[in-house]
């Protein structure tokens, strides 16, 4: 702090004054504190000084923690006390929330740099503040997203001023070294009445409506509607997203395994899969098809295969680590979003360093439709493990319609031939023939064929005597704790040995 003498701060007032500077971030000042003290009074001591720099401390990390240094507005917290203030009254009066989310800004971040991206941010948030009835109630609540409280507004008159803003921030001409660029957004809109159970359904009530015009081609409002299927849809999937992000950081999550059966008479190597269960607030198991829809709307799966990957390969060194026990595969499975994310790669060279797991002894299993809809990035990630040594499965073969097409380009060692397939095998001709071409196929290109869903004895001797080469299903086994089958390959090591 400096200590000067600035009489003209009243002209009849000669006066002392010790300021600190306040910084909206890093070094950016945005403001002061001020102590004045009339010129005949004492000087300020170094306690004064030490005083004002903690109170301008203070400040600057409540306007840090509080306003979003790019456009000066509210953060989520700030808007969050304003919501809550205003449903306090909503007994008596009805207010909208709403929630804006610029449509496509990654391609603007992706095509010209993350400067260009915060430009659009500002000047979108700047055209925001002039349309807001109180720009006190705008609050900027994620990277490209923007909350709105408008108090004692129906539904109606929300949807009006939403409809207003979007069109003026589509004919917003922006231009970004010499590049022009255009923005459009997606709004949601809630009303806050005596139903609204809280602040946080009353975020969520506007956030759910805003995906869903985001989904249906962004640049548009959607009113939130209880009623509405789609919406309520997506409230099920928001509170189990939830759900995953808690199990994920709570390491709510159990693996489990099931064998695949080797149906040569002369193989006796072990095969077994991983499979991936969700426990629940109340410790029950949660299977896939209830979390992983969720997860994947919400691009979780890159951090629930990580979770996945690291916890397998660490369970797998018990028994094969520098190669022990006996021979076999362990297949894990990998999301379609995975394919293109180096940290998943990073995670698995890792673990089989750290773990020192022989890779050929992991399977890594991809879907058919993850891998054809990514299939550049597919074929560079497998590449690179397949470089490793680790094997790779393509499953669910036969359910896109370019199978035989892409199989070619796919370093993959196993078909995994489609469950719909394989369950209709002993009732229908044409679910046979197609086992059977599969079968072909995959043999021509010296593939090893798995059979999932294997459901009765009927269907295993089926597939053997088309000549697959391994079953999976109950008919073999139901899916148990991998630990059971890891002290199973423990006990089997352990008599090897003597």
């Amino acid at each position: 702090p400096d200590d000067f003498t600035r009489p003209g701060i009243h002209p009849d007032l000669p006066c002392r004054v010790v300021c600190c500077p306040v910084f909206e971030s890093g070094d950016n000042v945005c403001g002061m504190i001020a102590l004045v003290n009339h010129s005949d009074s004492r000087n300020f001591s170094n306690s004064d000084k030490n005083l004002l720099t903690v109170m301008s401390r203070k400040v600057t990390k409540i306007l840090q923690t509080s306003y979003d240094p790019l456009t000066g507005l509210i953060r989520r917290n700030g808007f969050e006390v304003f919501l809550d203030r205003a449903m306090r009254n909503a007994r008596h009066d009805k207010h909208s929330v709403l929630h804006f989310n610029i449509d496509q800004l990654h391609v603007v971040n992706d095509t010209l740099g993350h400067e260009a991206g915060d430009y659009v941010i500002s000047k979108v948030a700047d055209l925001m503040r002039t349309k807001v009835p109180n720009y006190r109630n705008l609050a900027r609540v994620g990277g490209d997203e923007f909350k709105v409280l408008l108090e004692n507004e129906n539904i109606g008159r929300a949807e009006q001023l939403a409809a207003v803003m979007r069109e003026t921030i589509s004919n917003l001409n922006m231009v970004w070294e010499g590049q022009p660029i255009k923005a459009t957004v997606s709004v949601g809109v809630y009303e806050v009445d005596r139903g609204t159970e809280s602040v946080t359904a009353a975020m969520a009530g506007a956030q759910l409506a805003c995906e869903v015009a985001s989904d249906q081609g962004g640049n548009r409002v959607q009113v939130y509607h209880r009623e509405d299927e789609d919406l309520n849809r997506r409230k099920t999937e928001l509170g189990m997203v939830n759900q995953v992000r808690s199990a994920l950081q709570d390491e709510q999550f159990e693996l489990l395994s099931q064998r695949i059966e080797p149906l040569a008479d002369d193989d006796n190597s072990v095969h077994f899969e991983v499979l991936l269960r969700m426990l629940d607030a109340d410790g029950q198991l949660l299977s896939p098809v209830v979390f992983i829809p969720a997860a994947e709307r919400y691009h979780l799966m890159p951090f629930v295969d990580r979770w996945v990957v690291q916890n397998s390969i660490a369970a797998l060194a018990r028994v094969w680590k520098d190669g022990a026990g006996q021979d076999g595969v362990c297949a894990i499975n990998l999301s379609g979003q995975s394919l293109g994310e180096s940290s998943v790669l990073q995670t698995i060279t890792d673990a089989i360093s750290e773990h020192r797991v022989p890779p050929h002894r992991i399977c890594f299993e991809i879907t058919e439709t993850a891998a054809i809809s990514n299939i550049e990035e597919a074929k560079v990630f497998m590449r690179e493990l397949k470089k490793l040594g680790c094997q790779f499965s393509l499953d669910d073969f036969g359910a896109g319609l370019s199978s035989f097409g892409y199989l070619k380009d796919l370093p993959v060692d196993y078909l995994k031939i489609d469950g719909k397939f394989v369950r209709e095998l002993t009732r229908d001709g044409v679910s046979e023939s197609m086992v059977r071409a599969m079968n072909h196929v995959g043999k021509a290109m010296g593939l090893k064929t798995v059979a999932e869903y294997v459901q009765t004895d009927a269907i295993r001797e089926r597939i053997k005597s088309i000549g697959l080469d391994f079953a999976q299903g109950f008919a073999i086994e139901k899916p148990r704790p991998l630990s059971e089958q890891l002290d199973e390959l423990s006990d089997t090591r352990k008599v090897a040995t003597k």
